[in-house]
């Protein structure tokens, strides 16, 4: 019964909490999943796997990018609203990479992807250092 009172007296405190949960579930999920794919994605595109295997590279950028772009950026403006953001566009990054069927339209999707997933993780950070 004390947790319910703790949730019910820190509402937004635990709603913070659910969602950095959320997050660390959703970039672990997004980033250990392009393995066993790697072979669909090779189907998809019509190319072969050393083609299909530089998306890793590209993500890789992607979230360096992400990471140190957006480490600039949360100096400036709220951090609670870049990730939310970030969040939802690295989930539409994920939902659009099924649908390309050329490799370089992979690439920038996994580019994206990379780029949001850093963002998002530089910010959870930064929340989970303020927290």
């Amino acid at each position: 019964m004390s947790f319910l009172n703790q949730v019910l007296t820190h509402k937004i405190r635990t709603f913070k909490t659910f969602m950095l949960c959320v997050g660390f579930v959703t970039i672990g999920m997004n980033i250990s999943s392009t393995g066993p794919y790697m072979l669909d994605f090779q189907i998809l595109v019509n190319s072969t796997l050393k083609e299909v295997a530089s998306i890793l590279p590209a993500r890789s950028f992607g979230y360096a990018a992400g990471s140190i772009s957006c480490g600039l950026v949360y100096k400036f403006v709220d951090v609670h609203m870049l990730v939310i953001l970030f969040l939802t566009f690295s989930m539409i990054t994920v939902a659009w990479i099924p649908y390309n069927t050329n490799i370089l339209l992979l690439w920038v999707a996994f580019f994206a992807n990379g780029y949001f997933n850093g963002g998002f993780d530089n910010g959870r950070v930064f929340l989970n250092y303020h927290f």
